[in-house]
């Protein structure tokens, strides 16, 4: 057996510092650009492209094995397949090969997140559910 250490939930703050109501801010922030940067800028949260690398950089490591056994967090799940919500303890099957393209992020299905609700204004709600789907893009 081997961990792979890259497999780990999305990451909030790059800065490991994790202040009080930040994660949430920046959970809302990442839900409302999409997972991706406003152009010309940074920000503290993991982008979408950030997790596509290290999950691609993890699956190439075994391309070759006829099978393997992924163990990770939602959002990780969520660049997979577009799952919708994901209970704990799921359990489901992919095929990666030189064809895998990341599932992307787009507003449609839904996942728990505790970052709040995208309105159609999007504007976020005060709701714990995000909207979240996964439709080919990346």
């Amino acid at each position: 057996m081997k961990v792979e250490v890259d497999l780990h939930e999305w990451i909030p703050d790059l800065l490991f510092q994790n202040k009080a109501g930040e994660a949430k801010a920046y959970g809302k922030e990442f839900a409302l650009n999409e997972g991706k940067y406003p152009d010309g800028e940074t920000s503290r949260w993991e982008s979408i492209d950030m997790m596509e690398k290290r999950l691609l950089g993890v699956l190439d490591k075994y391309v070759s094995y006829d099978k393997i056994l992924i163990v990770t967090h939602g959002m990780l799940m969520h660049q997979i397949k577009p799952y919708g919500h994901i209970p704990n303890c799921f359990v489901d099957s992919f095929t990666y090969d030189e064809h895998f393209k990341c599932a992307g992020f787009e507003v449609g299905q839904t996942f728990t997140r505790m970052v709040g609700e995208i309105q159609p204004s999007g504007e976020l709600g005060s709701t714990e559910e995000l909207l979240y789907s996964n439709a080919g893009k990346v």
